[in-house]
């Protein structure tokens, strides 16, 4: 079995292995982690892409990468897989408020992947990377989605092979992680019988994973009110006929009003 040195604190590279195994043993939808024996610090994850979104169909991978300062600074991610998307750029960078201002030390690696999946099916026009899909996606909704289908179909087919292998094979094997060297990691001294926000445990993931649907469900929600959004938008732009043909009787009915007045 490889064992693994990496530059994170002990704490931080047991509580990851702990959450990277239960990821593998019991999914979360849509998403299969790819464990990177050589080095725990770079996770990296296929995403389905959602059901009734642009990216459906798609297969994108997506990486975190730790630093010796996690969990205390989130992160960073990336997209692999290119991509049109408003909070992605060109380079795969993923802008998430998860990953920046609502960072927290106890959000897991679970709850980190199913917040980018929620990008997937309500991005974020306020904090958009790509100026062009964000403008698109608030203005001319049907053309962003357009485009961001085309991308789906040209790039985000490789990935599919390597995403339902993982998950059959997970269905037969028991999923195994590198070993940590000993020496590296020390245990954390925590009192007995009293969980610790950096405990990651099977319960934990789980726990994250219901929330999760809530968060996808908001996204859902979210998605439609930007269609509407876009739909009105659109509606504003073009003038009433209905409004035109009314207008000239009712000024007919105002004059002849003014003319009585006048007789009175």
């Amino acid at each position: 079995m490889t064992s693994v040195v990496v530059d994170l604190n002990p704490s931080a590279v047991k509580n990851v292995s702990r959450e990277l195994y239960a990821l593998e043993r019991a999914p979360l939808d849509d998403i299969q982690i790819i464990i990177n024996e050589t080095n725990i610090a770079d996770v990296q994850a296929w995403i389905r892409g959602p059901d009734g979104t642009p990216y459906e169909n798609g297969y994108f991978k997506v990486k975190l990468l730790l630093t010796k300062e996690f969990p205390q600074v989130a992160p960073k991610g990336l997209f692999v897989t290119k991509m049109f998307h408003p909070n992605v750029a060109s380079n795969g960078e993923i802008c998430v408020n998860t990953l920046k201002k609502d960072w927290k030390s106890d959000l897991g690696i679970g709850h980190i992947l199913l917040t980018i999946k929620c990008l997937l099916i309500a991005p974020n026009p306020d904090s958009a990377l790509n100026e062009e899909a964000g403008k698109m996606l608030l203005e001319a909704y049907e053309d962003y989605a357009k485009r961001a289908r085309l991308h789906t179909s040209i790039h985000a087919q490789s990935g599919k092979s390597e995403y339902w292998r993982l998950t059959e094979s997970r269905k037969t094997q028991k999923p195994t992680l590198p070993q940590i060297e000993s020496s590296s990691v020390k245990p954390a001294d925590k009192p007995e019988g009293k969980a610790t926000a950096e405990t990651p445990s099977d319960a934990k993931v789980q726990t994250s994973s219901k929330p999760g649907s809530n968060v996808l469900t908001a996204c859902a929600i979210n998605n439609v009110a930007q269609k509407r959004s876009a739909a009105d938008a659109n509606l504003e732009a073009k003038p009433s006929s209905k409004a035109q043909k009314i207008s000239p009787t009712n000024t007919a009915k105002v004059d002849k009003k003014k003319r009585n007045l006048k007789r009175l």
